[in-house]
C-alpha cells in the first residue's frame, strides 16, 4: 500500500512538534495505534478527525493534506 501524502505530511508535522504517536492519541481521545495507522496509510481519520488532529498540530487541513512539491 503507497503511503499518501496525508500520512507522509503527518508524520512531518508530528515530529516538528516533537510529539510521540502516543501524545497525539492522548490529544485526540484515541488510541496510539489508530494515530499509527494514520501515519502508516493503513487507514485515515474521517472529517472531524482530520479537523481535530489539524487544531492539535496547529496547521490546517491544508497542510495535512497537500500533495508534495514535484521536481
Amino acid at each position: 500500500m503507497p503511503i499518501t501524502s496525508f500520512a507522509t505530511n503527518f508524520r512531518s508535522i508530528r515530529l516538528e512538534c516533537l510529539l510521540s504517536l502516543a501524545d497525539v492519541g492522548k490529544l485526540m481521545g484515541t488510541s496510539r495505534q489508530v494515530v499509527w495507522s494514520w501515519e502508516t496509510g493503513r487507514t485515515e481519520p474521517n472529517f472531524e478527525q482530520l479537523s481535530r488532529l489539524a487544531t492539535v498540530l496547529g496547521v490546517t487541513t491544508d497542510d495535512l493534506l497537500r500533495p508534495p512539491p514535484t521536481g
